[in-house]
């Protein structure tokens, strides 16, 4: 009987084997190094402007709350205005009347001691006029219109229906450099306006 002989594939020797490398991650500590480097590259790109887009939101949330104050300020000095003077137990009134702008920038200050005013003197009753303080610069400042002596009659005393103006004016420094620049000396302004009921 005759065996059967089977026959394998004839590998040449020839020809070297090559092997392939599988597309896998690159060695542990290599790749690592390259991340952190990029990371902190994109890091180094990114922070100024987030810096910067902070900033910008903490000096717009300040100028809100000083705006807020501001129109607050004005509101109450012109309610002070309104009034006919000595009311029942009203703090803000006062019984001389030439003292009615004092009153105003009482009670503008008494609403807002946040604010940087300047020093206002009290006014008493033997003052027959009140000068009202020159504010710098750096501090707020309220105007009247119309001034107390125009609100008054050729008697001194208040005549009314007339509208009373006031205004109050606070510089605003950015702490955001870039904002600083673009903006500079900024000012915030609140108006208010009064009918006078007298």
């Amino acid at each position: 009987m005759e065996t059967e002989r089977t026959t394998s594939p004839v590998v040449s020797s020839d020809r070297p084997t090559v092997r392939h490398a599988s597309p896998g991650p690159l060695p542990p500590r290599r790749g690592r190094l390259r991340r952190g480097g990029q990371a902190l590259v994109e890091l180094a790109l990114l922070l100024p402007i987030l810096l910067l887009l902070a900033a910008g939101g903490g000096d717009f949330a300040r100028s809100l709350a000083l705006k807020t104050d501001i129109v607050n300020s004005s509101r109450e000095g012109a309610r002070a205005a309104s009034l006919p003077g000595p009311t029942n137990g009203d703090p803000l009134q006062h019984s001389n009347p030439n003292c009615a702008d004092w009153v105003i920038w009482n009670a503008a200050v008494t609403e807002s001691p946040g604010l940087n005013w300047p020093t206002v003197s009290t006014c008493d009753e033997s003052r027959s006029t009140w000068t009202a303080p020159n504010p710098t610069s750096s501090q707020c400042s309220l105007t009247i219109a119309p001034s107390q002596s125009s609100r008054r009659g050729s008697g001194g005393a208040e005549y009314g229906q007339k509208d009373v103006k006031v205004t109050v004016v606070c510089p605003f420094n950015a702490i955001t450099p870039l904002l600083g620049m673009v903006i500079g000396n900024a000012q915030i302004r609140g108006v208010a306006v009064a009918r006078t009921d007298y």
